[in-house]
């Protein structure tokens, strides 16, 4: 049984809306926003007793993870094991940046590591020459004075 003119025209439109092609331009301006950004991200920065491999990854579906690892460094001066820290959080575009919001847990009360609180961490990046990713706004000041600047993979 052939399909209908009019059947073939909505399948069609269907096609493209699905592909996003009769998106609405600020649909369409936001999904290139958000694919600019999209990569892994890496960077190297002297840490206090060593080098702090810093790698950020920002996929696709909003989802973002940094994982900070101290090559050579095994254990504090106190004896205390060192590991990898992993953060994971989301990330969104607003304009020309990519703010990226980490939760993390921070003292409830003063000395005491037992009452912790989440604590929402903004890091506003924008995106330079070469895919360089440069920390504009850390609302934490997790990375002090210097701030961070990570190179995309691939570019």
């Amino acid at each position: 049984m052939p399909i209908s003119l009019s059947k073939r025209i909505a399948l069609a439109f269907a096609a493209l809306a699905a592909f996003g092609i009769l998106a609405p331009p600020e649909a369409r301006a936001q999904s290139e926003q958000i694919r600019r950004f999209v990569r892994l991200y890496d960077a190297a920065r002297p840490g206090a007793d060593s080098l702090q491999q810093i790698t950020l990854e920002l996929d696709p579906s909003g989802r973002a993870v940094m994982t900070m690892r101290f090559p050579g460094y095994t254990k504090t001066a106190a004896g205390v094991p060192v590991t990898s820290v992993f953060e994971r959080g989301t990330w969104s575009v607003a304009n020309q940046y990519a703010i990226v919001h980490f939760v993390r847990r921070a003292n409830g009360i003063e000395g005491k590591h037992d009452a912790y609180k989440p604590e929402d961490v903004a890091l506003t990046f924008s995106l330079g020459f070469r895919c360089t990713l440069k920390l504009e706004r850390d609302d934490a000041n997790v990375f002090g004075k210097d701030g961070l600047r990570l190179k995309g993979r691939g570019c």
